[in-house]
């Protein structure tokens, strides 16, 4: 199933404005998410609950009321194993989700979702226009349409090179940085850090604060350059002072 990671985090933060759910609730969904993920997005994938719930950081309790809940909302699918001691089977709900017996207020803020993703829709329809436009004229242009391909380029570095499990915040803190430095300059910034071994965005922020600060438009390369005063010995020393 074709199925991209990026349209489903951003179709759950539109659909969780107008559905609150709890912190249990939300962490579950992305580790669920996360696990389809690796999974390959199969139609049903096999997961331990006790993996599940360590991984959402979550008690005994909390997970078997986020996931009833998740159920409820019409989320996700469970199906518990009919075995003892073997695992039960998940199926993730894609959005954008038709969902059946919802209360009216759920429907209405669902339409509005739908409302608002047409709307960005259209936005992102303008801005290719004006990029096009703008190429032809060769004049420069400012907008608010965010690339999701570099923002979804970001995601999947992050996730391969082992930072751990997007969740709302982490990918707001993402965006944060690719609207600072670019994109390219924090997937460079994150393979600077697993080469040293120090794998969260502190140590990222800090590297890419240090290449900001240096003033030049590709540190990566230029590190060691005779005229910056640094070589390849000293490698990202620099950052050590972090305890991290």
């Amino acid at each position: 199933m074709n199925v991209n990671y990026l349209e489903q985090i951003n179709g759950f933060q539109r659909w969780k404005e107008v559905n609150p759910l709890p912190a249990s609730a939300i962490a579950l969904w992305y580790e669920l998410l996360a696990t389809c993920n690796k999974a390959g997005w199969p139609e049903e994938f096999t997961v331990r609950n006790a993996v599940i719930q360590a991984s959402a950081g979550l008690s005994r309790k909390q997970f078997d009321s986020a996931r009833q809940m998740l159920i409820d909302m019409g989320l996700i699918r469970y199906k518990k194993s009919q075995r003892v001691n073997s695992a039960g089977k998940y199926s993730m709900n894609y959005f954008p989700i038709v969902q059946n017996g919802q209360q009216k207020g759920q429907q209405e803020g669902k339409q509005e979702g739908h409302q608002k993703e047409h709307r960005r829709g259209n936005e992102r329809d303008i801005y290719i226009n004006k990029t096009k436009l703008n190429q032809t004229n060769n004049t420069p242009t400012t907008t608010d349409a965010r690339d999701e391909e570099k923002d979804a380029q970001v995601f999947r570095v992050f996730e391969q090179e082992g930072f751990g499990t997007l969740s709302s915040v982490l990918v707001d803190d993402l965006r944060d940085m690719i609207d600072t430095y670019s994109s390219e300059w924090v997937i460079r910034a994150m393979h600077e850090a697993v080469r040293c071994g120090k794998r969260n965005l502190r140590y990222v922020l800090a590297i890419l604060k240090r290449w900001k600060a240096e003033g030049i438009d590709e540190p990566w390369e230029v590190r060691g350059n005779a005229k910056h005063g640094r070589s390849n010995q000293r490698g990202m020393g620099e950052f050590d002072f972090l305890s991290l």
